[in-house]
């Protein structure tokens, strides 16, 4: 339970998170959003959204209760927003809106809000009575985040269920979706709009949508990811269905240290043994999304809830393991689900920092989006690195060679490009190292790029049809640098039943036509099938991978 001394006074804590002591410079202007050539822009210049996933409950709360905690009123929420800001995040995810004081506080901390809205998972396209409540939710929630100039994009909607989407068909479910993007776009004119999918449900068209938002975890179907890694999970969904939109993240990470682990948790997949393990993994999943071509993605998770039992998703299987059968807000139950946050609040409601807020909190300090280490340049290579407003100079170092102490480009951006006119392949070492005023060191990162006069990479594309049987063929069609067929290649695979979640893998052989084909049962309803490639060129690796959304 909460003991109510921590709740009556302030504990002896660093100065920065003692409330009313902090100072926040005047509020800067959010330029208007655009979406285009994969990217967004606010004003010209390009913005990546490095977020975090907020909601705002406390120990005996859960998302839907007030955003006011008692006798702390929103200084609660005002001093997660400034600590959010400090820790290098520009952004804030949300899942719904609660109260509209969240956005009037997270533009007093230069924060975007990647705005939530929540409509049904349960998706009917024929009830028009449930139709209309969402269209109506949509549009109130829309005209109350069009106030803000700091919402960067709506999200209508998270991981929509698939069993209810099994007999719709293709047409009706788009016409649902057109409907929920035409309410949020009539209320808010201009805002970039879409949906929080998830794999599962990656058959859902993306026509619809201006921003293609996926929740992409690197620990949910391991088996599964096997074939192309979590790099390669990223690159593949972004491909099939970003199209050249921007593509955001909008959930990543979600590793739990739990400290006791039940073996019959729901989300096990999420456990840690230790919060160092945490923050490691945190930074590495950091490190290979944001060298994905991503607008952005918001990290899991701010803080522990106490609220998110597994009984929401097995209810027979909690009642079996509790007496209560219900959920209990007031206690940190041991289950994976509730152990997520960067902050625990077990000895303090307002969150004590767990190691993985540290190792964020540098990572966020300067993030390098380019070179991509698994990209082979051609005559030069760029280097692009997200600043936080605490950066006041890089030190560049490229092949042992120290470019000196440089100045940031843009206002969030230092840019520069590296000519190499050399034909070979050819690994260039780049160390950047990123300083506050004072001149002390935020962060260091280093970073391979490749360059080559050929710097073509092999293709591979995954197609279906049905056999005279009935069962459904997979092929694999690999091709080299120059598009030539490659025969006698290794081919992994996984496969991941969408809705009961069973996963499976292994490999096939490319033919003389560089086709490996994969046998099936037809699926009774959805199937994800992924597939990777391992390309080695000397020292250069890269899994090259491809995905592709069944439904039948």
């Amino acid at each position: 339970m909460i003991n109510r001394k921590i709740l009556s006074k302030w504990t002896t804590f660093p100065a920065w998170v003692v409330l009313g002591v902090f100072v926040v410079s005047a509020q800067e202007p959010f330029s208007k959003i655009t979406a285009h050539d994969g990217k967004l822009y606010a004003g010209g210049e390009e913005l990546l959204l490095v977020s975090v996933g907020y909601t705002h409950d406390r120990p005996g709360q859960d998302y839907s209760d007030p955003m006011s905690y008692k006798d702390f009123g929103y200084d609660l929420v005002d001093l997660d927003l400034q600590r959010i800001h400090e820790a290098g995040f520009n952004a804030i995810r949300t899942w719904s809106l609660i109260d509209e004081q969240l956005l009037t506080l997270a533009q007093k901390h230069h924060l975007w809000v990647v705005g939530g809205i929540r409509t049904e998972r349960n998706i009917n396209p024929d009830n028009e009575n449930a139709v209309n409540e969402a269209l109506a939710t949509v549009a109130a929630a829309a005209r109350v985040y069009a106030r803000h100039p700091n919402t960067a994009m709506l999200l209508l909607l998270n991981e929509p269920e698939l069993k209810p989407l099994a007999g719709v068909k293709p047409n009706k479910l788009r016409n649902y979706l057109d409907r929920l993007a035409a309410a949020a776009r009539e209320n808010y004119p201009g805002i970039p709009v879409g949906i929080s999918n998830w794999p599962n449900a990656g058959f859902i068209d993306s026509d619809s949508w201006d921003v293609i938002a996926y929740n992409v975890y690197a620990n949910s179907t391991v088996k599964f990811q096997k074939a192309m890694g979590y790099r390669g999970y990223l690159d593949a969904v972004r491909r099939r269905k970003a199209a050249g939109k921007p593509f955001f993240v909008s959930e990543f990470g979600f590793y739990s240290p739990v400290p006791r682990l039940n073996p019959n948790d729901t989300f096990k997949y999420h456990f840690v043994p230790s919060e160092e393990k945490q923050a490691a993994l945190l930074v590495d999943d950091m490190e290979a999304l944001y060298q994905s071509a991503v607008a952005g993605g918001a990290l899991m998770q701010w803080k522990d809830n106490w609220w998110m039992s597994q009984e929401l998703f097995s209810p027979a299987l909690a009642r079996k393991e509790r007496q209560e059968g219900y959920v209990n807000k007031d206690v940190h139950d041991l289950e994976c689900i509730e152990w997520s946050g960067l902050l625990s609040m077990d000895k303090d409601p307002r969150g004590v920092p767990r190691p993985a807020f540290y190792a964020v909190q540098r990572a966020n300090q300067a993030i390098m989006t380019e070179p991509d280490s698994e990209t082979i340049y051609r005559g030069k290579f760029p280097i692009s690195v997200h600043l936080t407003d605490a950066v006041e100079q890089v030190e560049l170092i490229v092949d042992g060679k120290n470019l000196g102490r440089l100045a940031r480009t843009t206002p969030e951006w230092f840019r520069s490009e590296i000519a190499e006119s050399g034909k070979e392949l050819k690994r260039h070492d780049i160390l950047l190292r990123a300083f506050d005023k004072e001149g002390k060191l935020l962060r260091e990162v280093r970073r391979y790029a490749w360059t080559a006069e050929k710097n073509s990479l092999p293709a591979l594309n995954i197609t279906w049809r049905k056999d005279e049987a009935n069962r459904i063929l997979f092929l694999f069609h690999l091709s080299d640098e120059d598009g030539r067929p490659v025969k006698d290649a290794r081919i992994n695979w996984g496969a991941l039943d969408s809705i009961i979640w069973t996963e499976d893998e292994g490999s096939v052989k490319t033919q003389k036509d560089g086709t490996a084909i994969l046998k099936r049962p037809m699926p009774s309803n959805f199937m994800v099938l992924c597939a990777g490639y391992e390309y080695q060129r000397k020292d250069f690796k890269r899994v090259i991978s491809d995905i592709y959304f069944f439904k039948q």
